[in-house]
């Protein structure tokens, strides 16, 4: 099976061939690099005074830098108009921030930054162009094309407590479903090598709020207004929060932004009054 990648900007999408058979007006690769290896590692190392090798590295000191990719493609036509075409496809998607997909057999993932491009001799009486395409990237991961999502409902009963059945308070007392039936759970799974950071997205009505808690460890987290149909989008990884592109992060009040470790699971469990949605998708991620 052969690999093929694309470049998109927007609705703008450059596909790019692996096998180099694709004919007319049409961009072919012939290398992929830095997309299989890690980036450049950002670990500091103490060589010991008195004894062989460095002193130990924490797990969590292991960090890695930007990741660039560089793809040498050839730009070909079965005429010079073709070729140009090739090479403007590419130019097209400078002065922005591109996505780089790349599907190689069962992976099929992306990485996002910006693209320069350099031809390196013209050759105005042949078929094809030699470019080199270089797409640096801030974020290192490469992230699965497709998400995971699980979704969570607020329970009519709000946040829980004891609900009286007849919903007022007579003798004798007769208790209705208790707290633990209003808990509404999900569980999303990482099955990359690199922590995964969460995107969560709740809309509908919810007066009070919501408050999101890791089964696992109890650290929660609390978005304390009310939720209404723009829906509120908090970024895990940037530890954001925004409605309509607008920053709202001053109203999460508690701020365990939840993680998925490699090839590792998340479960939470939503406390909310109300209507609505709260949308919690993940991507393999990979370094």
């Amino acid at each position: 099976m052969s690999w093929f990648a694309e470049i998109s900007k927007g609705s703008d999408i450059v596909r790019i061939g692996g096998d180099g058979t694709v004919a007319g007006a049409a961009l072919n690769a012939r290398s992929l690099k830095g997309w299989w290896s890690t980036p450049s590692e950002k670990v500091s190392m103490t060589e010991r005074e008195s004894g062989d090798g460095a002193h130990d590295v924490e797990p969590e000191a292991v960090l890695y830098s930007a990741r660039t990719v560089t793809l040498e493609v050839e730009a070909g036509g079965r005429n010079r108009l073709e070729v140009q075409e090739s090479m403007e496809a590419l130019l097209r998607m400078a002065h922005g921030i591109v996505a780089l997909r790349v599907v190689d057999g069962l992976s099929d993932t992306y990485c996002s930054g910006f693209l320069s491009t350099e031809v390196r001799a013209a050759k105005a009486t042949n078929g094809y162009e030699d470019v080199t395409v270089t797409v640096r990237c801030p974020n290192p991961e490469r992230l699965s094309s497709v998400r995971r999502r699980g979704f969570l409902n607020p329970s009519r009963e709000g946040f829980g407590g004891l609900v009286y059945d007849s919903g007022v308070l007579a003798f004798p007392l007769s208790y209705g479903a208790g707290a633990g039936s209003v808990r509404s759970v999900c569980t999303v799974e990482n099955r990359g090598t690199s922590t995964a950071y969460p995107l969560i997205s709740a809309s509908g009505y919810m007066p009070q709020g919501f408050v999101l808690t890791d089964v696992a460890t109890g650290d929660q987290l609390e978005y304390s207004q009310a939720v209404g149909v723009s829906p509120v989008v908090i970024d895990c990884r940037s530890r954001t929060a925004s409605v309509l592109a607008v920053d709202v992060t001053r109203n999460v009040t508690r701020r365990s932004f939840p993680t998925v470790g490699p090839g590792g699971t998340l479960t939470l469990s939503l406390s909310a009054s109300g209507t609505g949605t709260v949308e919690v998708s993940v991507r393999d991620t990979y370094v």
